[in-house]
């Protein structure tokens, strides 16, 4: 079969998410409340002048309803993201791990009786222009910013990588920046990171584009003055 694959290079993606206005959501049956609050408001009544949750309100409301994406790390987000979006957006994904996430994704789907594959997949990529020995600097100290954030450190846990991991946040909760990018899992580095020129980038995002993924977003970690040439080779 063949597979479309639509790629959202350099800048980013703007996803329009959905929460509980004027308070963070505390669980994802919060979450889904508000998300389906909002999914009335943007999808249902998108030309409608009734207020929502928290007093929210299209001051000029699209002829269309945006496609409403939601941000998702761990299990229930996930099939939350499958049941009630148009699409769900992932972020630093093992590729040896897509195809077990992307599972979570269609499960939701066909638990709120959608075709199972109809919401889009989207996932961003750290881009680093450079072999892996040469660009593993860039990589350690990024995820190990990120992988201590309790939220991260819970989904690659989830993911199977807690022992892995370990070293790493132990040396960050401790104080030590240096040593918890030192002890970032090379072997995870290099299932997370994209690295190379744009040719063994393109071949590394296709098989993540392979195990299930449909739209790529791309954010290439270079100085301004190399993003042409990075651009030119994708196309």
């Amino acid at each position: 079969m063949h597979r479309t694959i639509k790629t959202l290079a350099i800048a980013g993606l703007f996803a329009a998410t959905a929460s509980v206005a004027g308070a963070a959501p505390s669980n994802v049956g919060q979450m889904s409340e508000g998300a389906s609050s909002g999914v009335t408001q943007v999808h249902g009544n998108h030309r409608s002048c009734e207020r929502g949750p928290g007093g929210f309100k299209l001051e000029t409301p699209p002829e269309r309803p945006p496609p409403l994406y939601i941000a998702a790390l761990r299990e229930r987000m996930l099939r939350l993201g499958g049941a009630i979006a148009d699409g769900t957006f992932v972020n630093f994904l093992p590729v040896s791990k897509v195809e077990r996430v992307i599972a979570e994704i269609r499960a939701g789907e066909r638990e709120a009786g959608k075709e199972e594959g109809s919401s889009d997949v989207v996932c961003r990529f750290f881009c680093i222009p450079a072999a892996p020995d040469e660009g593993l600097d860039v990589a350690r100290f990024m995820f190990a910013a990120y992988a201590t954030v309790p939220v991260y450190e819970a989904f690659f846990r989830g993911l199977g990588w807690g022992n892995a991991i370990d070293p790493m946040v132990m040396a960050w909760r401790a104080g030590d920046r240096r040593a918890a990018a030192e002890l970032a899992p090379e072997e995870l580095l290099r299932e997370v990171f994209v690295f190379g020129g744009p040719g063994a980038m393109r071949e590394r995002l296709l098989a993540f584009a392979a195990a299930g993924v449909t739209t790529l977003c791309l954010m290439p970690l270079c100085a301004p003055e190399l993003l042409p040439d990075l651009i030119d080779g994708f196309a």
